[in-house]
């Protein structure tokens, strides 16, 4: 595995990993963006929890989707069984990668990702960690926030980023529910509305909901 002679010129698939939840996965989008812009005749297969899966349809820039629970960073904490890590090996093998990118937060380590990424024979990986250690890069500010952080990967392998704005593809079904939903509550979408979530998935990250009702009445 090598991170210092790739062309990305010759590339022709990439696994893209972001293996935590459904929001980081949105968040990806202004990375995916960029990679396209710059890479629009590669294939771009995200690697995604089931939970996060779900937001990859919303994302136009996404030639396919790999559902998987990365042992090393599901919240649930699954029974270890090697036989399925080296199927994910094999699996990943299979499919032929010619580049992987690792998106993580300022927590998490890309070094496991890294890992399955060279047994399963991907010839070039990059991520970034504040343990910078081969083949990771240093990792971005602690200030910045979790967009601007996938695309200091992004600049990092000396791609252009053009547009750093979030976007998302609404489906049909999507808004045919939204309306069915808001017309039985008498609600009128012709006028501006802020749709308030005060829970997250992880404690520590969770905003007093106290706090967060006095934020909205602000």
């Amino acid at each position: 595995m090598d991170q210092t002679t790739v062309d990305l010129s010759s590339v022709r698939r990439i696994l893209v990993m972001r293996l935590d939840n459904i929001g980081d996965v949105i968040m990806l989008g202004p990375a995916l963006r960029a990679l396209r812009q710059n890479l629009p005749s590669a294939e771009l297969v995200l690697m995604a929890s089931p939970a996060g899966a779900q937001a990859a349809p919303l994302l136009p820039w996404l030639d396919d989707i790999i559902s998987w629970r990365a042992l090393w960073q599901d919240i649930g904490k699954p029974e270890l069984r090697p036989e399925r890590e080296l199927e994910l090996v094999e699996f990943l093998r299979g499919w032929g990668f010619d580049l992987a990118l690792a998106f993580t937060s300022f927590s998490q380590s890309p070094h496991p990702s890294a890992f399955v990424c060279a047994m399963a024979g991907i010839p070039h990986f990059f991520g970034q960690s504040q343990e910078p250690r081969w083949p990771v890069l240093p990792a971005s500010s602690f200030e910045m926030n979790q967009a601007e952080r996938n695309l200091h990967l992004i600049e990092s392998l000396g791609l252009a980023v053009a547009d750093q704005s979030l976007f998302v593809r609404i489906p049909r079904s999507a808004r045919r529910s939204l309306a069915k939903v808001t017309t039985g509550a008498g609600l009128d979408l012709r006028q501006d509305y802020i749709l308030l979530n005060p829970w997250t998935s992880c404690d520590s990250r969770t905003y007093p909901p106290p706090r967060f009702a006095r934020a909205a009445r602000l």
